[in-house]
């Protein structure tokens, strides 16, 4: 099963394209749907933004993008696209770069834990916070 999502911005991104090219968009997201991360052409680090794991669609007609990445590989495939736009002196490259730049920061500020069971006798899981707040 694939489920494919967009982020907030790409969804307003989205609704703001005309209707030829929102029926691309549509077709690209149910071909992703059926095919997954098999498609796609792989993004890479460039001096505009850090897109490695992400792919593109696209369509030259249209100049339009699609920008995705594979978030859980496997069986149950979740794909996040991440922006929809036209490509302008890379524009649509840049916006990915930033969006995904603000959620590794967002996911960075969440407390950090990790679980591990104990090695002697007890063996319920212990959890340990990193970035845990210092008692006062």
């Amino acid at each position: 099963m694939i489920t494919v999502q967009f982020l907030k911005e790409a969804q307003e991104d989205y609704d703001a394209l005309d209707g030829s090219q929102k029926k691309w968009v549509e077709e690209a997201v149910e071909r992703l749907k059926v095919r997954g991360g098999e498609i796609g052409e792989a993004l890479h680090k460039s001096p505009i933004a850090d897109l490695r794991g992400c792919k593109k669609l696209k369509n030259n007609s249209l100049r339009l993008r699609i920008v995705f990445r594979v978030v859980s590989p496997g069986q149950c495939e979740i794909i996040d696209i991440i922006v929809v736009g036209m490509r302008k002196d890379s524009e649509v490259y840049q916006t990915a770069g930033i969006r995904l730049q603000a959620i590794h920061e967002k996911f960075n500020q969440l407390p950090k834990v990790i679980t591990k069971t104990r090695q002697e006798g007890n063996q319920s899981p212990h959890v340990i916070y990193r970035n845990k707040p210092k008692k006062k």
